[in-house]
């Protein structure tokens, strides 16, 4: 059990604490991450773990659920992607695209982190740099509802 953080982050973030989904390899600390302990003990009848994240700042509803989906916080069809590295949540996309329109960086695949742990996007520099001269954000992101949306065309393994 970790008693003690250490950072500005758990002092200024108001959340109720960390669960690490890390692969074994990963996990900070050599410890066996939490969906790894739940799923050794059987204690679910899918070893499935999906989010929810409310869209509105300050709302409390966002949400971790253990062993499925919650279908009524679901517009359309659920969509699972293979792992390609599990070290990292690591999938694979065939387009990085902005207003629909491919981009063309991902040649031939581009390779993806899921990470619920942070909001970053990194990647080559160049890919980086002609992706932030197309949707030109402002120094400290004020613009950012006049942005347009990025989207991932990733490569599907099936749907439900």
């Amino acid at each position: 059990m970790i008693k003690k953080e250490v950072g500005e982050v758990f002092v200024q973030a108001k959340f109720d604490g960390i669960v690490g989904l890390a692969f074994p390899q990963m996990a900070a600390y050599d410890m066996n991450p939490v969906f790894d302990n739940v799923m050794k003990q059987s204690l679910l009848q899918n070893n499935v773990f999906s989010f929810y994240y409310d869209r509105n700042e300050g709302q409390a509803t966002s949400q971790l659920i253990l062993g499925g989906v919650d279908e009524s916080l679901v517009q359309g069809e659920v969509k699972y992607y293979p792992v390609i590295d599990q070290y990292y949540w690591t999938i694979e996309a065939d387009k990085i695209m902005i207003g629909g329109k491919d981009l063309g960086l991902c040649k031939p695949k581009c390779r993806l982190i899921a990470d619920t742990g942070t909001s970053l996007m990194t990647g080559p520099t160049g890919d980086l740099t002609s992706l932030l001269d197309q949707i030109n954000p402002d120094d400290t992101c004020s613009n950012m509802n006049q942005l347009p949306d990025i989207s991932f065309d990733i490569c599907l393994l099936y749907t439900s």
